[in-house]
């Protein structure tokens, strides 16, 4: 059995699968952990995100208390998702390519940390890059398609697929 988590001393589960963290843990949390807080443009919006047990979107306030909702992120939410294929223009048409392969690549000997996909369609396979995104996200990108089942499956299926904490 796993040890518990100790993330989750700052943040409470809601009935229903929501999340919350109260102002006073967001503040302990930044205090004790900064490395495990970032901002990144999430949904095409500058939001400040969490990275606990999983990457968390700090949403908006509570009513009643002084604290704020966690939002879970999804792989299309991330900045720079729809991979491309150089000269092929948004991506939009990788939606339909099968995943055969997904991982996290650093800087080194490149210009930006990335998310190296392996996809195939219809016989051929071809290598894309998601960049422009912070690499600790990149990493939990990873570590979301690698999970079993993800292989094999349209991009398209797998775009919706709320983010893992990576290892």
């Amino acid at each position: 059995m796993a040890p518990p988590s100790p993330w989750i001393a700052y943040y409470e589960t809601l009935p229903g699968g929501q999340y919350r963290i109260t102002d006073d843990n967001l503040t302990a949390l930044q205090a004790a952990h900064p490395s495990r807080l970032l901002f990144a443009d999430i949904g095409g919006k500058t939001a400040h995100v969490l990275l606990l047990d999983f990457p968390f979107r700090v949403a908006e306030n509570f009513v009643s208390i002084k604290a704020y909702y966690l939002r879970r992120i999804a792989v299309i939410e991330l900045p720079g998702w729809g991979p491309a294929l150089a000269g092929v223009g948004d991506g939009s048409p990788l939606r339909q390519y099968r995943l055969k392969s997904a991982r996290f690549v650093p800087a080194e000997g490149h210009k930006s940390d990335g998310v190296e996909l392996v996809l195939e369609h219809q016989g051929e396979t071809f290598k894309v890059w998601h960049i422009g995104c912070p690499a600790p996200l990149l990493k939990c990108e990873a570590a979301t398609l690698n999970q079993s089942g993800a292989m094999g499956k349209k991009l398209i299926d797998l775009q919706n697929m709320r983010l893992v904490a990576a290892g």
